[in-house]
């Protein structure tokens, strides 16, 4: 499928001083900045799941974004200029793949791929356009006011913080190997939730980002070392208050480079 959209954005910026109160000493010369964004978005999937299982488990989908920002009404003198000239262009993609691999439980053991890149370009688009690490997963939607579980994270490598790697260029991947571990369908004695599937997975994370390498002092970012992890996880599917589905992972990575040592955390939802 293949999905076109776009729109105009207002932003407005003010500076704050050391009390975050809006600063009497400073201000921007044009606080008001109006931009066009124009995205475009294909998809194709033949991902599927099967009964009992959890996650997909075979096939493969594809999303690829392209996004032209514009920023207008910008002097001649100001365009082009880093921190003056917000327009930028973004590509992002990614590729997960799931093949079954048969074997012992209630459900087929399962070997996970996912693969993320990005590249952005244009006075717009700093060091810190694209973040690379942590752990991604979804909010709560028990209370509605998603406190939570964790959030989406387009570049993760799990057992470091989400900002481990920054640029305008970027990428991650990772690979699963899931295998179910029980089916429980009880809960314990009168309390809402029930504790459906219980399913475990080992894996291996690595990522990068870095950019824009340009010759102004304070604002080069070179290429590092790609980070990596690995680690195991604990996947239980539970039903809160005999309504709500949620999958509830519990995992610990241990990273590889830069690392200080076992990470433990929880998530809603499944990794990818």
């Amino acid at each position: 499928s293949l999905t076109l959209s776009g729109g105009l954005a207002w932003e407005h910026r003010e500076l704050l001083d050391k009390q975050l109160d809006r600063s009497t000493l400073y201000h921007f010369q044009r606080p008001d900045t109006r931009f066009t964004d124009l995205r475009a978005t294909f998809g194709y999937s033949t991902a599927r799941t099967f009964g009992y299982q959890m996650g997909g488990a075979a096939g493969t989908s594809l999303v690829v974004r392209a996004r032209h920002k514009a920023q207008m009404a910008v002097p001649d003198s100001l365009s082009g200029q880093p921190g003056l000239d917000g327009s930028l262009d973004e590509v992002l993609a990614q590729l997960r793949a799931f093949h079954s691999l048969g074997g012992r439980g209630y459900a087929s053991h399962v070997l996970a791929l996912r693969a993320s890149g990005g590249a952005a370009g244009g006075p717009g688009a700093d060091a810190g356009h694209f973040e690379v690490g942590g752990s991604s997963g979804s909010t709560e939607s028990v209370t509605g006011l998603a406190l939570f579980g964790g959030s989406p994270v387009f570049f993760p490598v799990r057992g470091y913080p989400t900002v481990t790697r920054l640029g305008r260029y970027a990428w991650s991947a990772s690979g699963e190997y899931r295998f179910p571990l029980a089916v429980i369908n009880a809960g314990p004695g009168t309390w809402p939730i029930q504790v459906d599937r219980v399913m475990g997975d080992v894996f291996v994370d690595a990522g990068n980002a870095w950019g824009p390498e340009v010759g102004i002092q304070g604002y080069q970012n070179p290429r590092r070392s790609a980070l990596a992890s690995a680690g195991a996880e604990l996947v239980t599917g539970i039903l809160a208050f005999w309504a709500v589905p949620m999958d509830v992972r519990v995992g610990a990575a241990v990273p590889l480079v830069e690392g200080d040592g076992a990470v433990v955390y929880v998530r809603l939802g499944l990794s990818f």
